[in-house]
């Protein structure tokens, strides 16, 4: 039998979970959602309440440094190579989303467009430690697709 053991967070117990499972994934770590409590006229949808995107560092101490999230990247990084075990094949960091929203044209009613900024972002820190990042978009898994998963970043682009 191949059972394949996929935790939520399995790191936070490593020395106990990783050991003994196959992947393991963290939430939130560079951008995620937050709902102020703004309603608009989404176009399309009407009266929506409307979320942003958080663009994190993570930070004990208060003070927003991009170099905070990169640590706890880096911690999380240095608990898989310590604790995972022979088994252990891969680790996910799955961030949120929301829509970018604009104004149409006549500035009456709100549409929604991919946040690229956050799937960059989101994508590009967690290469930093040579680890795969998703972003789920709310509302729409339309706007999760990007070319972005599928750069080769040795070759040039252009």
């Amino acid at each position: 039998m191949n059972v394949k053991v996929f935790p939520n967070q399995g790191f936070r117990n490593a020395e106990n979970v990783l050991p003994f499972v196959n992947y393991d994934m963290a939430e939130s770590y560079v951008v995620s959602l937050n709902y102020s409590g703004k309603s608009f006229n989404v176009e399309g949808y009407g009266i929506e309440k409307i979320p942003e995107t958080l663009f994190f560092p993570v930070s004990q101490d208060g003070k927003e440094d991009f170099y905070d999230t990169l640590y706890y990247l880096g911690l999380v990084d240095s608990l898989i190579k310590e604790y995972g075990g022979e088994d252990f094949r891969k680790f996910v960091f799955l961030n949120y989303a929301a829509p970018d929203f604009v104004f149409n044209k006549k500035k009456e009613k709100l549409c929604r467009q991919k946040p690229c900024d956050a799937i960059f972002l989101s994508f590009a820190t967690v290469k930093l430690i040579h680890r795969t990042s998703f972003l789920e978009v709310s509302f729409d898994p339309y706007f999760e697709f990007s070319n972005v998963y599928f750069v080769n970043l040795a070759h040039a682009l252009i």
